[in-house]
């Protein structure tokens, strides 16, 4: 993973942080990130427990002078009263290895709400394979396989097909649809099922108090879809205890949220960011169907 990302100008700095706070039923919290010069010694504790060849990733010779400094990111979280500190390394081009976040033991063990986030490229054929593994023969099934009706009204059964590590990753293999009889790859359907699939998927997996974050939600949907989408993700987030927190720049996408919105209830607003104000303009569900109703540009 590319931290560089994180901060901006996009360049790691020595020194250079960023820190994301909030309160909750009047318990703050925070976490804050910071880019610091590492030490060989400390990073190789973390080596060790890699395998293959990412450790030559981070391994630098301690009497090596034309070695380039090495660099970690350190994490500092704070809830209430309680602090917590963690020093990760990164890699010779600034990455951050998954597989450091996948054995650090100092992860707390208690059970967290889950969280999902489903970027503009929508979710991996893995992860979409994995999620639906997880709902079949349970009675969110039936949900998922609703909101893939709304684009396909004859889909009748969705499954997973052949092993895995038949196709690659980036490929939308492992799953096929039963179509008016019909049996057909998931891939071949198009961009607007494989979006509302994956948008299904971990909305049903997010129960319980979760969150689900999307990116650019209308991706690959027809505008004339867009308000069964929304009913879609509202009534199954309402029925699951999911919050669900959606961008997009499209004019048509939020003129159909409020054909969703119900004036009064508080449950839906629509927030507009602009740079350069500190905070968000923020829009109830009166105030929504009052822009779609009259036609007034919010973006």
């Amino acid at each position: 993973m590319d931290v560089a990302h994180l901060v901006h100008g996009h360049v790691i700095d020595v020194g250079a942080s960023f820190s994301v706070s909030g309160s909750n039923d009047g318990i703050s919290r925070s976490v804050t990130a910071t880019f610091r010069e590492g030490s060989p010694g400390e990073s190789l504790v973390v080596n060790r427990r890699l395998r293959g060849t990412q450790r030559d990733l981070f391994e630098v010779e301690p009497d090596d002078e034309d070695a380039i400094v090495p660099l970690e990111l350190e994490l500092d979280w704070r809830v209430g009263e309680q602090a917590r500190s963690l020093r990760l390394p990164l890699t010779r081009r600034g990455g951050l290895s998954s597989a450091i976040l996948r054995v650090e033991p100092g992860r707390p063990q208690r059970e967290l709400p889950p969280i999902h986030f489903i970027t503009t490229e929508g979710l991996t054929r893995d992860r979409v394979v994995a999620l639906f593994d997880e709902t079949v023969l349970t009675p969110d099934e039936q949900t998922v396989l609703q909101a893939l009706r709304t684009i396909e009204p004859d889909i009748e059964r969705i499954a997973s097909i052949g092993s895995s590590r038949r196709y690659a990753s980036d490929t939308r293999g492992g799953l096929a649809m039963l179509v008016d009889g019909r049996r057909v790859p998931v891939g071949s359907m198009g961009d607007g099922i494989w979006r509302l699939l994956g948008i299904a998927l971990a909305l049903v997996r997010s129960s319980g108090g979760g969150t689900l974050l999307i990116d650019e939600i209308d991706t690959g949907l027809h505008y004339s879809v867009l308000t069964d989408m929304w009913r879609l993700v509202f009534e199954t987030a309402r029925r699951l205890d999911v919050q669900v927190f959606a961008t997009t720049h499209s004019r048509d996408c939020y003129e159909a949220l409020a054909a969703v919105a119900e004036a009064g209830r508080h449950e839906i607003s629509l927030q507009r960011i602009e740079r350069g104000k500190p905070k968000a303009i923020v829009f109830t569900e009166a105030e929504i169907q009052q822009a779609a109703e009259r036609g007034i540009e919010i973006r």
